[in-house]
C-alpha cells in the first residue's frame, strides 16, 4: 500500500454530487445530458486554463473525447433501446459522466483540508509527474513516457 495521499478524500463523492446535479440541470433545461456537459467543457482555445484552486490545465479537447466515447458506445442505439425498454415498463438508465483525473500529484489539493500526519510523497508521485510532464510538453496525449510499472 502506498503512502501518497492520492485519491483519498474527495473525488468520488464530489463527482457523484456534481454529475447528479448536471443530470438535474439537463432535465430542467430539456437538454440531453451529453449536450449539457459538452456546452460546459473548457474549449481547446481556452487552454492553458487556470481553475479556482490555482491549478493549470495545459491541454485538452474534452468535447472531441466525449464525441468519440459516445460513438464507440453506440449512444444513439443505447438511447433507442432505453426508450423501447421504458415503453415496455422497464426502467433502464444510461449514465454520462465527465471528470478530469489529475495526472500529476498536486499538494494544492490539500491546501483546504491539510495533509494527514505522517504522509509523505513517494515514487508513485514522481512517476505520475514524469508522465504528465511529457504529455503536456509534447502536446500529445499518447502514453510515451519514462513512467515505470
Amino acid at each position: 500500500m502506498g503512502e501518497d495521499p492520492y485519491r483519498g478524500y474527495g473525488p468520488p463523492p464530489h463527482n457523484l454530487v456534481l454529475e447528479s446535479l448536471m443530470d438535474v440541470a439537463a432535465r430542467e433545461l430539456a437538454l440531453a445530458p451529453a449536450e449539457l456537459r459538452r456546452r460546459n467543457y473548457i474549449r481547446p482555445e481556452q487552454f492553458p486554463y487556470t481553475v479556482p484552486s490555482g491549478n493549470e490545465y495545459d491541454i485538452g479537447n474534452y468535447a472531441a473525447v466525449l464525441d468519440r466515447v459516445l460513438e464507440l458506445a453506440e449512444y444513439r442505439a443505447l438511447r433507442a433501446s432505453q426508450a423501447q425498454s421504458r415503453a415496455e415498463g422497464r426502467l433502464v438508465g444510461i449514465g454520462v459522466v465527465g471528470t478530469v483525473e489529475p495526472g500529476v500529484f498536486d499538494w494544492n489539493a490539500y491546501a483546504t483540508v491539510g495533509v494527514p500526519e505522517g504522509v509523505k510523497a513517494t515514487s508513485v508521485s514522481r512517476r505520475c509527474r514524469s508522465w504528465a510532464w511529457t504529455m503536456s510538453r509534447s502536446g500529445s496525449t499518447s502514453r510515451t513516457s519514462s513512467r515505470s510499472a
